[in-house]
């Protein structure tokens, strides 16, 4: 399994994402992209992230992380086209 630190921007009306909505909408977007993620074991089985401390509501930010577990060796490149498209509008990946 490798640890995955993608990096992210939020600009207009994304900044309105609560702390949860962001994790919510990064969950979403790690399905649709169709990568290897690591899931947790239990009954209830959910994609493994760990984010960085969460900005206050209504804050634009140039540079915010995320971590999750991949189950494939993939470069930075082929995690950027999975990801392109998936987020929405105000959320824009910089670098992996």
């Amino acid at each position: 399994m490798n640890t995955i630190r993608l990096k992210f921007r939020k600009k207009g009306l994304s900044i309105y994402y609560s702390q949860l909505d962001l994790q919510r909408v990064m969950a979403r977007a790690l399905k649709k992209s169709g990568l290897p993620v690591w899931y947790s074991q239990g009954f209830n089985p959910h994609i493994y992230m760990t984010f960085t401390l969460p900005l206050s509501l209504g804050h634009e930010s140039l540079c915010e992380s995320f971590d999750f577990l991949l189950e494939e060796d993939l470069t930075e490149q082929q995690i950027l086209e999975a990801m392109e498209g998936t987020l929405p509008d105000g959320i824009i990946l910089t670098a992996a």
